[in-house]
């Protein structure tokens, strides 16, 4: 026919008396030889397969349906449908590469990142998730227990899919808790209902350690590690705005250490320094745990006295 010409790139008139396995991929023939025998020996009546047809254009996927057809007192003839479906196979190949790349990117993705079922068992997990949560994978079976639920309970109030959703939440793993950023990607199905869940989880805890410490450095001091003056100030500030209207009154008690430059000119700074540091564990001892202590600066202290 003219689509079996087309599809080997030959006239349809050249291939007559031609041998169907001989435009067949060398591959393919046996399994298109063994086909024919069984139509021919009456074991079977239809097969069909998937085979390479091959012309002067290259070889092209086909889809190969035989049936026999009996002849009184002779072999049966039998009848070979082709259609090509090189596209199809094209597609699938493509596909498969995309699928493959696509799945390669996400295993390197830095982040974990989870694929959850509506019921929060585990479909999918990328490198970086298998290495944080490798304790919740027993025998290569995924068991996130209360994280899992958490996972669940955040994304059951998505009422559309591709609803994006954004929590933080903590976890308890062999070296520590750790902080993380979950962003949930959540597909909802036919009545509603909850598809798959994508979860990617940012461990923030090193970024909030930093900042805390940045923090404490701002408001303290270096050497005693009392609050500075910055954070005295804003404490004496926060104070007095909370007694407005009523009855108790605060104190603030400013003091410096005498002849301070004489141990620093005579023994040196470390010893001034160390002198500093003492001075500052003495004075906590005495003062109550509603009292702020600060070193204001050099060798002076201050005292914020709350509850007067």
């Amino acid at each position: 026919s003219r689509r079996f010409g087309d599809s080997v790139g030959v006239e349809p008139g050249h291939l007559v008396g031609t041998r169907v396995v001989d435009v067949v991929a060398a591959e393919d023939r046996r399994r298109l030889e063994d086909a024919l025998n069984e139509l021919a020996s009456g074991s079977v009546t239809e097969r069909r397969l998937e085979l390479r047809l091959e012309g002067p254009a290259g070889l092209r996927w086909a889809n190969a349906a035989l049936r026999s057809l009996p002849v009184e007192g002779r072999v049966p003839l039998i009848v070979a449908e082709f259609d090509d479906i090189d596209d199809i196979k094209a597609a699938v190949v493509r596909e498969r590469h995309l699928g493959r790349r696509y799945h390669g990117l996400i295993d390197a993705l830095p982040d974990p990142l989870f694929l959850l079922d509506p019921h929060g068992s585990v479909l999918f997990a990328n490198r970086a998730a298998s290495n944080s949560f490798d304790e919740f994978n027993v025998g290569g079976t995924w068991e996130l227990g209360a994280l899992g639920a958490k996972l669940l309970d955040a994304a059951k109030p998505a009422g559309s899919s591709g609803c994006r959703l954004r929590f933080s939440t903590d976890v308890d793993l062999r070296g520590g808790r750790r902080h993380f950023e979950v962003s949930l990607v959540v597909e909802v199905g036919a009545g509603d209902q909850l598809d798959s869940i994508l979860a990617v989880m940012r461990d923030r805890t090193d970024g909030l350690e930093v900042a805390a410490e940045l923090e404490h450095r701002a408001n303290h001091d270096e050497l005693t590690q009392l609050p500075n003056r910055v954070s005295f100030m804003e404490s004496l500030r926060q104070s007095l705005s909370s007694l407005e209207g009523g009855d108790q009154e605060v104190g603030v008690l400013a003091f410096d250490l005498d002849r301070f430059k004489v141990v620093n000119d005579s023994l040196g700074h470390t010893a001034g320094d160390e002198l500093l540091v003492e001075v500052a564990r003495r004075l906590r001892t005495t003062l109550r745990p509603s009292d702020l202590l600060a070193r204001m600066g050099g060798d002076e202290f201050a005292v914020l006295v709350r509850g007067l």
